[in-house]
């Protein structure tokens, strides 16, 4: 089975270009590397960049 990041409340993928947050811009998606890992989500806003846990989004990987 795969894994999809999808956020909580919606059941809808993650996808890049998504906004979130009102003004930052889902640039990339990395999976978890392990059992321990959550990945992360990478973001800009357009003057940073940044990697945060999929929870920060109301994010979680799915198997579908």
């Amino acid at each position: 089975m795969k894994k999809v990041l999808v956020y909580k409340d919606s059941g809808q993928p993650v996808k890049v270009g998504d906004i979130v947050h009102d003004r930052c811009t889902v640039t990339s998606i990395e999976e978890p590397r392990h059992s321990g890992s959550t990945g992360r989500i990478h973001v800009t806003n357009g003057s940073w960049s940044q990697g945060f846990y999929p929870s920060v989004f109301n994010a979680e990987w799915r198997e579908q």
